[in-house]
């Protein structure tokens, strides 16, 4: 089974700049539908059970009033926020044994890449999707149920909401480039961008496949990689303060968020820098 999840409980700060009086983006209609009902239309053609992840009470019952008993409704732990918090709540519900995320405001993303991100969460990888310039957009993704409950709640344990967190503490990744396919190319243009096109730039760069991360074969312990025995990992960067293996697997990958991201969890003031140096060009990009 599929468990198909919307990540819908954020604040929609951006996205009021745009669409002044429009407090919630999930209710913005697009199209002559709200992009809720878009989005569970849409996980309704490949899971078998649909959650939306709304954050807050308040949320969920005006979800509840919109989509009535289509979907799930799913608010965060208490005393925790944020789209980790979210999944991982989204996650203890979830019926199958593969779970699918997307976001409520990407309402160009087609079922065909769906469906290439669950075949390859079924090889056992959180499967997301990069463009040839690197860009990443960890908030869409497929991947095994189990594993991904556990990652999420040993971050949580430690503090950790992001889902850059999620994809540097996850096993194993892989990234469908975007650029294979036409209908995939505007996938990932949100309703946050004024323009709702994707950038050509975006698809002009160095990543010409998909990248694939192994950092644990099927006859490791998850409880092993978790406890930060493989280098290549935030387990391992957060247990030593040493990033240089995981930053040297994303950045020889051309992964640059994800490397940027890691020597931000150093305990060498020189390669926090340089984190934010790479992270302020990839924020300057665009994305």
């Amino acid at each position: 089974m599929i468990c198909g999840i919307v990540l819908s409980g954020g604040e929609s700060r951006r996205f009021r700049e745009l669409a002044p009086g429009i407090f919630d983006k999930a209710l913005y209609v697009y199209e002559g539908e709200t992009l809720l009902q878009r989005s569970v239309e849409l996980l309704e053609k490949i899971s078998d059970h649909v959650i939306i992840s709304a954050g807050t009470p308040e949320k969920a019952y005006l979800y509840r009033e919109l989509v009535g008993r289509e979907a799930e409704l799913v608010e965060d732990p208490p005393g925790l926020r944020g789209p980790l918090a979210g999944v991982y709540a989204s996650l203890m519900r979830c019926a199958g044994k593969t779970a699918l995320v997307i976001p409520v405001d990407m309402p160009f993303v087609t079922a065909s890449l769906l469906w290439e991100l669950v075949f390859r969460a079924r090889d056992g990888f959180l499967a997301s999707v990069v463009t040839p310039n690197s860009n990443l957009y960890p908030v869409l993704m497929a991947l095994p149920r189990e594993a991904g409950l556990r990652v999420a709640s040993a971050l949580l344990k430690a503090g950790r909401n992001r889902l850059t967190d999620f994809h540097r503490g996850y096993p194993n990744l892989y990234y469908v480039n975007l650029a294979r396919r036409e209908e995939w190319r505007n996938a990932v243009v949100n309703l946050n961008e004024p323009v709702l096109s994707i950038d050509e730039s975006v698809l002009r760069g160095h990543i010409a496949g998909d990248v694939e991360l192994r950092r644990m074969s099927n006859s490791n312990n998850l409880d092993d990689f978790l406890e930060g025995q493989v280098r290549e990992s935030i387990w391992y960067t957060l247990r030593t303060g040493d990033p240089t293996a995981e930053f040297k697997l994303y950045s020889s990958n051309g992964l640059f968020l994800l490397a940027a991201k890691a020597l931000l969890d150093s305990n060498n003031s020189y390669e926090r820098l340089l984190g934010e140096i790479i992270l302020s060009g990839i924020i300057t990009r665009g994305k």
